[in-house]
């Protein structure tokens, strides 16, 4: 069945008392942060240990070294992906917006350049001559999200434009509003019946290929976070629509009940991939807490703060004791390399919206347990390591990459 959509101009009132319809699977398995009866990890006492500089100094260092990555001409960053390069711009521009400052304005000037003249010949994915669009969903949404920051900074409609038209083009063209057919949106005629079986509709195909049948985590996520944002930046009842969408669309499918999310489910056969990944759960936090933000409703921030103490909690992914062990003895670019550092820019979105005072200290714990290692034992001067237990070995742009969110952390969370 289709599912309805509110027009922008439709009148439109926020519910008063709005809440979160959760699975059964989710009920009596959250942790028990908000009545604050169960102690915080020892580990969220962490303080920064030593720094040759002072936190910001240290992050606008890191930040000056990634951008000797950047081409001059391309206006992307060299050896690492196109998604890639899209959270290297998203980091830079946040740390802006973090501090108050134009510290890296001429970030602004480049991402305006590139919408202007398009990716780079050989660009996987590349869908336009000009433009950020890609087919791989994920990566379109990821420039979206930049833009949006760019937006924030400058108030240019340039970057407004290009955010929403990447939106507009994902639902367009993507977002399953029926199954039981091979859909055709937007000019895309997918080849492949969607299954009736497992409720898909709301989900974000990963790709545009036309055999595609991957749901994901990340893409719906990304959706629903831009979604979310849209929405603080404009009020149009649209936005708001779509955020609540692609969000019961996670929590019928990939939120476990660790209040971790899961990769994706497979449209044609319903079978899901349960692993979950830093980034889809970061992804999820930072959408919580655009929603919160926007509407002041308890029940997305009280979700958000829940996603977080699970995600710094859980040993899926960390060591037990606040470090982060994913990608662990990492000594090339993949993918994962720069998973980390997405969900630790929606942890800091979560410290600064909560007033929750043991979430609060969690996260400062967290975050200064993982910039202590990485600064004694991945680093070499502003260069650093992606593998972040170290030792250093060589300069790269995507050990750079990943870090520049932890440094960013690290400036916010001890101010």
């Amino acid at each position: 069945m289709p599912l309805t959509s509110v027009a922008a101009d439709t009148p439109y009132k926020l519910p008063t008392a709005l809440s979160i319809q959760k699975p059964a699977r989710l009920s009596g398995a959250k942790l028990n942060v908000i009545a604050g009866s169960s102690a915080i990890p020892s580990w969220s006492n962490t303080t920064i240990t030593t720094t040759d500089a002072s936190l910001p100094n240290t992050a606008i260092a890191a930040i000056k070294k990634l951008l000797t990555y950047q081409d001059s001409s391309s206006k992307t960053f060299k050896g690492i992906g196109w998604w890639q390069s899209a959270n290297a711009y998203w980091e830079i521009l946040n740390h802006d917006i973090l501090r108050s400052t134009s510290t890296f304005a001429s970030t602004r000037t480049a991402l305006a350049q590139l919408i202007a003249q398009g990716p780079p010949s050989g660009t996987e994915g590349a869908s336009s001559t000009t433009g950020l669009r890609n087919v791989y969903n994920d990566d379109t949404l990821w420039w979206s999200l930049a833009a949006s920051d760019a937006y924030s900074l400058s108030q240019s409609t340039t970057f407004i434009t290009e955010a929403e038209k990447l939106w507009d083009w994902i639902n367009d063209t993507s977002v399953i509003t029926q199954t039981g057919i091979a859909p055709n949106m937007g000019g895309i005629k997918r080849t492949e019946v969607l299954s009736t079986d497992c409720s898909l509709e709301g989900g974000v195909y990963w790709t545009t290929h036309l055999t595609e049948t991957y749901v994901n985590s990340i893409t719906t996520g990304l959706f629903f976070l831009q979604s979310a944002r849209l929405y603080e930046f404009t009020k149009e009842a649209k936005w708001f629509n779509h955020a609540n969408i692609a969000l019961q669309w996670l929590q019928r499918h990939t939120v476990d009940a660790r209040t971790l999310v899961g990769d994706g489910i497979n449209g044609k056969s319903c079978s899901v991939s349960s692993q979950p990944y830093t980034y889809n759960t970061g992804i999820y936090i930072g959408g919580l807490v655009s929603l919160y933000k926007s509407t002041g409703n308890t029940s997305y921030l009280t979700e958000a703060e829940e996603a977080g103490v699970a995600a710094m909690e859980t040993t899926v992914w960390t060591d037990g004791a606040g470090m982060i062990t994913e990608e662990k003895g990492a000594t090339s670019n993949s993918d994962g390399a720069g998973f980390r550092s997405i969900m630790i820019r929606n942890l800091v979105q979560l410290f600064k919206t909560t007033s929750n005072t043991q979430v609060k200290q969690e996260i400062k714990g967290f975050v200064n347990v993982n910039y202590n290692a990485v600064y004694k034992n991945a680093r070499s001067g502003n260069d650093y390591d992606g593998n972040w237990f170290g030792p250093f070995t060589t300069a790269q742009s995507w050990g750079q990459l990943a870090v520049v969110d932890l440094l960013n952390a690290g400036m916010v969370v001890n101010a």
